[in-house]
């Protein structure tokens, strides 16, 4: 998510809970890139944790960013893997034009 992106929730979210209670509210994220609150509302109050602390402060979280971690290297590295070997051939013949080419 972009800030764009972010801001334009927070905006959806705002309204929508100002339906339901007066507030005060604090909206905790972790430090991502994209979590940059350009908006200001009354009575909303954003904090932006500090880096490597989503484990301490969301410890639900720890387990299921861990798997996703997991399955995305798993699959990063099947890619990796399929790449190279499709593309080792090519490699190969790339090498040898630049050694052939050094010897004239």
């Amino acid at each position: 998510m972009d800030s764009i992106g972010f801001n334009n929730w927070i905006k959806w979210w705002y309204i929508d809970i100002k339906e339901c209670s007066n507030g005060p509210w604090i909206l905790l994220f972790d430090n991502c890139g994209g979590h940059e609150p350009i908006v200001s509302m009354p009575r909303l109050r954003i904090e932006i944790l500090p880096t490597s602390k989503t484990a301490r402060y969301q410890p639900l979280d720890q387990s299921m960013i861990s798997q996703a971690k997991i399955r995305y290297r798993s699959l990063y590295y099947a890619e990796s893997a399929t790449m190279l070997k499709r593309d080792v051939p090519a490699i190969i013949r790339s090498k040898k034009k630049v050694e052939e080419a050094g010897e004239d």
